[in-house]
């Protein structure tokens, strides 16, 4: 603040003469740039072989120090770094959506930041890397290790080249920071200040559950995506991620600048809750929904809903495909007869798959077809296309079902309209284990559907 104000009081009395003012005005700033650079880079260099929580210990302490961005600069790292940098200007050039301006802008700010080395840490905290050694490397006297100060701001970069720089805000996320500087997007990527890297959907049909935005972290918005990450966007975050905060600000000034206005924290933000029906599919009650679980979710639940009990084991082996098993007792059907099976209710044995044919996008819904009982005895057999769409807290779902979920038959079939053998499907139910294809999509179907409700407490859903 002193140097500051002994730069207005110049100004001041040489306002006479703009030229010499405006002289002296760089001057001082250039010594100050000089000096911040030299007190930023005073950390003390590594010591051949020894330990990164040893190099911290020994840092003099400062109130000032920001130990989440610490940057430690390896010289073998720069060649793969080098490769990434092409390899994101190449991308960036055969992203036919962009537009010439903002290609030129964006390559412009790529090429002016360095190729610094960086390699993440896994923990900045010196007693955290002391107790777990095999995160805590041994350093080379030719690594560069840089603890910088404290920064009171948040970089926003967009596809669009737009930048601004925003005051940190306490309990702001993503989506503020960029209502702030440019507007509404799909989804928005974080590049932490430890190198840590998120991406968020952060519209009201995609939104997801996310942290607070740290102190010089850069956010980075791509405004052709919707929910699949693109290309452009993993690449060129994975190459902020190796830069220094301020390098970042410096670079990005030929681009556009946008004016700033405050940034206002809005409501935590919310991933959609995702719950299994009373047949172990992700779905509401007792209807599928077109909704799938991150690929490797397992589940196992168990139902009963008179006179049918349940027990389901279901996996999403990839994030569009859905499988399982359902083992059901009918406890008002026997077995078999008394003096063989005694009491015992009868059995089914069901598999049941869904894929999911389109995923959801601003104006379109995902959309997926499922088979219940695909290969069991056929008497629960099913299938169904359900499509669901997504409005801030609501979820709604609207399908078609044939078999036992379209048993209402409260719509026409409308493979009917291709052949008339879609008009009737086989009522007999057999031993199992085989694909009843040639009643699949057959016979009455129905019209189904729900609407989900995420309440403002986070363990209720309606």
């Amino acid at each position: 603040m002193a140097r500051y104000t002994l730069i207005r009081r110049c100004e001041k009395v040489t306002k006479a003469s703009g030229v010499l003012a405006s002289i002296l005005t760089k001057v001082m700033l250039a010594m100050l740039a000089c000096f911040a650079t030299a007190s930023h880079a005073a950390n003390a260099a590594p010591i051949e072989g020894e330990r990164l929580s040893d190099w911290m210990l020994r840092q003099a302490p400062s109130a000032l120090a920001y130990p989440t961005a610490l940057l430690w600069q390896v010289p073998a790292e720069r060649a793969a770094q080098t490769q990434l940098q092409q390899e994101v200007l190449a991308v960036l050039e055969d992203a036919a959506a962009l537009p010439s301006h903002s290609k030129n802008a964006l390559s412009k700010f790529l090429r002016s930041l360095p190729v610094t080395g960086r390699v993440r840490i896994a923990m900045q905290d010196a007693r955290w890397l002391q107790a777990h050694p095999k995160f805590d490397p041994v350093l080379l006297a030719n690594q560069v290790l840089v603890l910088p100060q404290r920064p009171t701001s948040v970089s926003v970069l967009t596809s669009e080249g737009d930048h601004c720089v925003l005051p940190h805000k306490a309990g702001a996320q993503a989506r503020d920071y960029l209502n702030a500087c440019v507007g509404a997007f799909n989804r928005a990527w974080v590049v932490q200040p430890d190198g840590h890297i998120l991406n968020h959907g952060i519209a009201t049909w995609n939104e997801e559950a996310q942290g607070e935005v740290a102190p010089g972290a850069i956010v980075w918005a791509h405004a052709q995506e919707s929910n699949s990450p693109s290309k452009l966007s993993q690449v060129l975050t994975a190459y902020l991620a190796t830069q220094a905060y301020d390098a970042v600000v410096a670079a990005a000034e030929p681009m556009r600048l946008q004016s700033v206005a405050k940034v206002v924290p809005a409501r935590q933000a919310k991933s959609l809750a995702l719950t299994a029906n009373d047949w172990g599919v992700v779905g509401l009650l007792q209807t599928p929904t077109a909704r799938m679980l991150p690929a490797g979710e397992a589940r196992f639940n168990m139902s009963r809903v008179y006179p049918y009990e349940r027990v389901n084991v279901m996996m999403q082996a990839f994030d569009s495909f859905e499988a399982g098993f359902r083992y059901t007792n009918i406890l008002n059907r026997l077995y078999g007869p008394v003096e063989l099976s005694g009491s015992q209710p009868l059995k089914d044995k069901s598999l049941d798959v869904k894929f999911r044919l389109l995923e959801e996008k601003a104006y379109l819904p995902q959309v997926a077809v499922g088979i219940i009982d695909v290969g069991g005895t056929g008497l629960f057999s099913s299938e169904y296309v359900v499509a669901n769409k997504r409005f801030g807290n609501f979820d709604a779902s609207l399908g078609m079902a044939w078999g036992y979920l379209g048993a209402s038959g409260n719509v026409r079939n409308p493979f009917t309209l291709v052949s008339s053998k879609f008009d009737t499907r086989a009522a007999e139910t057999g031993m199992g284990g085989v694909p009843g294809v040639k009643s699949f999509f057959r016979g009455p179907a129905a019209l189904f559907g729900g609407l989900q409700y995420q309440s403002p407490w986070q363990n209720w859903v309606l």
